[in-house]
């Protein structure tokens, strides 16, 4: 199943290149951009998904997306300033915009400033409770680093990302801090299959 998720995303780049190839360099092209280069990201070209981001910024520098999707690739980059001044950028442009909010916040979160962190993630999702899955992983991190592992159980399962290491790890952590080895041991089978490399073992449980 991961196999044919991986194939799945590789066409739709394919087509997707061809496509926006022939579009005329607009504001309407921008959101095109942005999708380019998140397939670019999930195939592992970085340097692709930049000039995608970034072209979707010079489209439509008032875009949410574009300064999500921009300020993301700063981050994994590790240029952790500009990702995070790009973000409170466009959120002043876009305050309305629960994703970006929530990008912020979870990002804010993972330095352990929970204090502006977990406010951006709350408000994200009292705001639109069909906001992605993955940032409640900000609220796993909060409970789980304040010691209160049902509430950080409870976040973890909300996580929607089958192929994604990330909800796995968050789940066998809590179950195992809960003391339900069985639950952690099934969670950490997954995440065996989505990356089996020979040393996740040996990095997961340092």
């Amino acid at each position: 199943e991961l196999n044919r998720a991986r194939g799945r995303t590789a066409q739709a780049l394919a087509a997707l290149e061809k496509a926006v190839a022939r579009l005329p360099d607009m504001v309407t092209a921008a959101p095109h951009h942005v999708t380019l280069g998140a397939l670019r990201a999930q195939t592992g070209d970085r340097d692709g998904a930049f000039a995608s981001w970034r072209k979707a910024m010079e489209l439509e520098p008032q875009s949410a997306d574009s300064h999500l999707a921009l300020s993301s690739a700063y981050w994994f980059a590790g240029e952790v300033d500009k990702s995070l001044q790009i973000a409170e950028r466009g959120l002043e442009i876009n305050p309305g915009s629960s994703d970006l909010q929530a990008d912020l916040g979870y990002h804010y979160v993972l330095l352990g400033e929970w204090e502006k962190g977990m406010p951006l993630v709350s408000a994200a999702y009292q705001r639109d409770p069909a906001a992605p899955t993955g940032y409640r992983l900000a609220t796993f991190l909060y409970a789980l680093m304040h010691g209160d592992y049902p509430t950080a159980l409870d976040a973890a399962l909300m996580v929607e990302a089958p192929f994604v290491l990330y909800g796995h790890f968050a789940r066998a952590i809590a179950y195992a801090k809960l003391g339900k080895d069985a639950d952690a041991a099934r969670e950490y089978a997954e995440l065996i299959k989505i990356d089996p490399r020979p040393d996740l073992e040996q990095r997961l449980t340092r």
